[in-house]
């Protein structure tokens, strides 16, 4: 920085007359500040700065210029300054708390705009600590909440919440608050489930919020939730909340009762509650396979099959392959708009499942497993690209290249054993 734009930036803070946009919008003004120099700070504590700065960022009037626009910038600089010394004053200050309690309470905290501003701001007071605005003031989590449709505003909520030594929501039983909100089906509705799975999912299993989910009462709400609300998004997201906190042991069968019809996965109920539901009501996987073919299985049931299938051992297997006709449908939906990559999933698995069951012995399924499963065993079952070619290695030749048509001959028996490995019976010995 020179010393000539040093000495100016000097004068005009000297000056009666210097208005605080000639000083935010200065071009040397940023470097200026690192300098931690004892006029600007005095400058910078003063009451009068500090209101004008702050109108640059929470008056409609002044945001809706564009003339206005790098004040606006330079003032939020200043105000999340990473120079210890200038930001020291304004997370010390009650004038700037009090500005910022001010703004909440207003109508203008329904700007999106400005509480984007506002977020910017507080979250770089929360991560330095110990700011006048949460020391001074004791309605912050009421305030909050009536403003949590704004997106920044739920952000800075879900900030707040996680820190432990920030007591805003002390008063509050935030989960139940919001679950009781969001049955209400008003304007803030949306905002507060969205604000619950957040929560839930970003909270540390230390914090003392997310030990209020484990209640009856919240856990009530959050089920009823699900099973009302007209977004398929919404019931998945507070299902797999539920799902979560009965993983972590928490018993929902005295609450659960009423829903069971609407949650039950059945050959006429299968969507998105009842899918997000199978772990919570404990579905036997039998039931659920024999809904494999089901006509909006292939949507919402056959991920969460495949999921199942990764835990199952051999003799659960053995019990799918059971299931009345459901190897054959299997090869019936082969070359179909009914075929999806979780029916090649269960293929694979069935093909390696080293049980005697009549189903897998027809050649029906021997010349299916021949023609369209063998081929994609071969990819993952070796390593991608090949193996590396060694110094002087003629990898590349021709009699390293096997044809694909004589890899298997028409005779040749077929069994892929537990263990992944293709046993090929008809091999000569060496």
């Amino acid at each position: 920085m020179s010393e000539a734009s040093f000495e100016t930036i000097i004068s005009l803070i000297r000056s009666d007359t210097t208005k605080i946009e000639d000083i935010l919008t200065h071009t040397e003004f940023n470097k200026f500040i690192r300098t931690e120099n004892p006029i600007l700070l005095e400058f910078l504590s003063k009451k009068s700065t500090i209101l004008e700065m702050s109108s640059f960022c929470f008056s409609l009037d002044k945001i809706s210029s564009l003339d206005n626009e790098q004040i606006t910038i330079g003032a939020i600089n200043v105000f999340t300054s990473s120079v210890a010394k200038v930001f020291l004053i304004f997370l010390r200050s009650s004038v700037f708390a009090k500005v910022l309690h001010d703004f909440l309470k207003s109508d203008s905290s329904l700007n999106p705009r400005l509480c984007g501003y506002f977020l910017r701001i507080l979250s770089q007071q929360i991560r330095w600590g110990n700011s006048e605005f949460f020391l001074i003031n004791n309605d912050i989590g009421e305030l909050l909440i009536k403003r949590m449709q704004n997106l920044a505003i739920q952000e800075l909520i879900v900030l707040i919440a996680s820190r432990h030594t920030l007591n805003v929501f002390s008063k509050i039983n935030l989960p139940f608050e919001l679950s009781r909100i969001a049955l209400l089906n008003n304007e803030d509705s949306g905002a507060a489930i969205s604000l619950l799975v957040q929560l839930y999912d970003n909270l540390s299993d230390e914090s003392p919020i997310l030990k209020q989910f484990f209640n009856d009462n919240v856990v009530s709400n959050i089920i009823e939730i699900s099973c009302t609300n007209k977004s398929q998004l919404v019931s998945s997201d507070c299902m797999n909340v539920v799902r979560n906190m009965v993983e972590l042991g928490f018993g929902v069968e005295s609450i659960i009762g009423k829903w069971t019809d609407k949650l039950l996965i059945t050959q006429n109920n299968i969507n998105v509650l009842s899918v997000s539901a199978i772990h919570i009501l404990n579905v036997n996987f039998i039931d659920i396979f024999k809904l494999f073919f089901e006509p909006n299985s292939c949507s919402l049931l056959h991920n969460a099959c495949s999921q199942i299938l990764i835990n199952l051992n051999v003799n659960d297997i053995e019990n799918i392959l059971l299931i009345e006709n459901f190897v054959d449908k299997l090869i019936m939906c082969h070359g179909t708009d009914k075929w999806c990559p979780h029916m090649m999933q269960v293929s694979i698995v069935f093909s390696k499942n080293p049980c005697q069951c009549k189903c897998l012995q027809t050649s029906e399924w021997r010349a299916f497993v021949k023609a369209y499963l063998i081929p994609v065993l071969t990819v993952l079952e070796n390593q991608y690209g090949g193996p590396m070619p060694q110094e002087n290695d003629d990898y590349f030749t021709t009699d390293s290249v096997t044809d694909s048509d004589d890899y298997y001959s028409e005779e040749e028996e077929i069994y892929i054993g537990q263990d992944d490995e293709m046993d090929h019976s008809s091999d000569d010995e060496p």
